[in-house]
């Protein structure tokens, strides 16, 4: 199975300089557009082996609001891939007083992802000359657990609801760094990452496909960040 994907972003995020004490905002507007590939080892059975693959190229806009300080923004783009594996198995299996056929999975996954999406540079209000850094690799290991249900009235309508739960151990090869001047500034504490996530995905249909999911990372030196998600995806 493969297709074309393109999606659009949004994001806030909040910073905090423990030495200096000062703080600063950032947010990210973009779009982004790829193809996407997938390979099942079975169609019939939910149990299987699968691969996963896409690249994606990015276009974002980014501003930076420091305490005291103007708004600075400046614009950012590049490409970002990945490849990912996993095994599902069932577990369990539960037939409902209603008729409700429930089975519990369970999903060991691995994905390496390339990140490859650098910032323009900027010189700020100040005169700073401010470069980012791009290229890293991240790693992600992962058990999920999701519910499957399938009930005597949706036979033949090619639906289905999975909420899921999941918990990712995350490294990434390199500091998400700027260079600001003569001096190198480095997120702290996200080189290992402890991820929990939570949400559903529904197959509403033979074409129609929608899911959500909310996430929260937490890693070294107060390291914390929280997303949610929300996608559509269409067959043709």
């Amino acid at each position: 199975m493969w297709g074309l994907w393109a999606d659009m972003d949004e994001t806030r995020t909040p910073a905090h300089h423990d030495d200096s004490e000062l703080s600063s905002q950032g947010k990210v507007r973009g779009y982004s557009a790829g193809a996407y590939a997938t390979w099942y080892q079975s169609d019939d059975d939910a149990s299987r082996f699968y691969v996963d693959t896409w690249a994606l190229y990015h276009w974002f806009y980014n501003a930076v609001t420091g305490q005291e300080l103007p708004t600075e923004s400046y614009k950012s783009r590049g490409l970002s891939a990945s490849v990912e594996s996993g095994y599902a198995f069932k577990v369990a299996e539960v037939l409902s007083r209603s008729g409700i056929l429930h089975s519990f999975w369970v999903q060991p996954t691995a994905q390496l992802t390339w990140m490859d999406v650098k910032p323009q540079d900027h010189t700020e209000t100040n005169g700073t000359l401010v470069t980012g850094r791009s290229g890293h690799l991240q790693i992600r290991l992962g058990l999920r657990a999701h519910l499957l249900g399938h009930s005597p009235q949706d036979e033949g309508k090619h639906r289905e609801f999975e909420p899921f739960i999941e918990a990712n151990w995350i490294h990434n090869l390199k500091h998400v760094a700027i260079r600001m001047n003569d001096s190198t500034h480095e997120i702290q504490g996200n080189r290992h990452i402890a991820e929990f996530k939570t949400g559903v995905e529904a197959k509403m249909n033979e074409y129609l496909y929608l899911w959500g999911h909310v996430a929260h990372q937490i890693g070294k030196k107060s390291y914390r960040d929280t997303r949610g998600v929300l996608g559509v995806k269409y067959h043709f």
